[in-house]
């Protein structure tokens, strides 16, 4: 009985550690990725077509990689797209855009 329940604990953890259903967490989890040059990471939490800009950003940081502090996220009217604000590098306000794709939550370069 005591096997079974910390398989249970094991597999509520993981189910519930992902960010791929949370506008908010993906948003979160790409920017923290970005900021400690986690590509692969960031990758995984963004569209396809997102990945080569990805790689050229972290290549530019080289060995420094920028903070970026989140400041807020809205879910547009369509439910399908989302804005996350944020703290650039040069501390400015700018714009991340995700997208909903089935059920995850990606980052998507492009806009809207």
């Amino acid at each position: 009985m005591k096997r079974l329940f910390g398989v249970f604990l094991i597999l509520f953890f993981l189910f519930s550690c992902t960010t791929g259903n949370d506008p908010e967490a993906t948003a979160r989890a790409f920017l923290r990725a970005m900021e400690h040059g986690n590509t692969q990471k960031a990758c995984r939490l963004s569209l396809p077509q997102c990945h080569s800009s990805i790689l050229l950003l972290d290549s530019l940081a080289k060995h420094h990689h920028p903070s970026w502090e989140f400041i807020e996220l809205k879910i547009l009217p369509d439910s399908a797209h989302a804005a996350c604000r944020y703290l650039n590098v040069a501390g400015k306000e700018d714009l991340l855009y995700l997208v909903k794709q089935g059920d995850r939550w990606l980052v998507d370069f492009q806009g809207i």
